[in-house]
């Protein structure tokens, strides 16, 4: 399995939230780039994945969480492979991450 990639310098085109029933406050993903989605430090996870895709995730980027929170800036490729990663199972990152105004990814295209 391949380390996780840097991350990159810069300012986000976009930033967007993800809430979880078990934390009170949501996690945080800055969109650098189409190909590049950045979880923030300190965003809730769920703290035990529900499926082989989230296990295979939490596995890929084993010891990056500690107390159910990101211990560090994760990249990711896509806005669903970070929402799988915060929430443990398969999600889609366009239905799930959301402005800070409330407006779902998908209905910004």
């Amino acid at each position: 399995m391949s380390a996780p990639a840097q991350v990159p310098e810069g300012e986000p085109e976009l930033v967007l939230y993800m809430a979880l029933r078990s934390a009170e406050e949501p996690a945080i993903a800055h969109k650098m780039s189409d190909k590049v989605w950045i979880l923030k430090a300190d965003s809730p996870v769920n703290s035990t994945p529900s499926n082989d895709t989230g296990r295979a995730l939490r596995e890929k980027y084993d010891g990056q969480f500690r107390d159910d929170r990101t211990t560090v800036d994760l990249v990711f490729t896509s806005p669903s492979t970070a929402a799988t990663y915060v929430a443990g199972s398969n999600h889609s990152g366009n239905a799930t991450w959301r402005t800070s105004e409330g407006t779902l990814l998908t209905d910004l295209a």
